[in-house]
């Protein structure tokens, strides 16, 4: 507790420790889905009084109340967020970083539309596609060139070769030579 000696008024500290969002035992919650209608009929139910408070005791005393019917109305009033998909697994972090440009780029252009805003968020958007392509290339060649005799025809029918041809693999584009590359890797991993 701090006073000044120099007014007639008090002044009280009270610092809070809150739990951080990163802990892995704290619901994340979905405040977007919160019925804060019942978060404030919660809060107003305790009518809690707090203009008569007595000193420091009394103010702590307050805080803890407040905060614990704080965490009890949010308990009530805001679902837990439900747990997030995990990534694809050919997603990286130069993926995110692009996203995020071509949302601000279109974003940019929705507010201000001109012309050289919408060229903009069409080059970062063509330029988005782009890289996903690359990156998904490269996970399957990735996963072709590290798969096993017991696993290739799974992986192979994970890249639906009917409808999207397989990757170069080593450098090689033509059929004969992809074959002669898997044939190799298979060869060599069975020993």
């Amino acid at each position: 507790m701090d006073h000044d000696t120099t007014s007639d008024h008090s002044a009280v500290i009270i610092t809070l420790s809150l739990p951080s969002a990163q802990a892995p035992t704290i619901p994340c919650r979905c405040c977007p889905k919160a019925n804060w209608e019942t978060f404030n009929s919660n809060i107003r139910s305790a009518k809690m009084d707090l203009s008569q408070l007595q000193g420091t005791d009394d103010t702590l005393r307050a805080v803890t109340n407040f905060s614990c019917l704080i965490h009890q109305a949010v308990d009530e009033a805001v679902p837990v967020r439900t747990a997030r998909k995990t990534a694809a697994p050919w997603w990286n972090h130069s993926l995110t970083l692009a996203k995020q440009s071509v949302k601000r780029a279109d974003r940019r252009a929705h507010l201000h539309p001109t012309d050289v805003k919408l060229k903009a968020s069409q080059y970062k958007r063509h330029k988005w596609s782009i890289l996903v392509r690359n990156a998904k290339s490269a996970y399957q060649i990735h996963q072709l060139e590290a798969t096993s005799t017991r696993t290739v025809w799974k992986t192979i029918q994970h890249h639906n070769t009917h409808h999207k041809p397989i990757p170069p693999l080593q450098g090689r584009s033509d059929f004969k030579g992809k074959c002669q590359v898997l044939r190799n890797l298979l060869e060599y991993r069975d020993r």
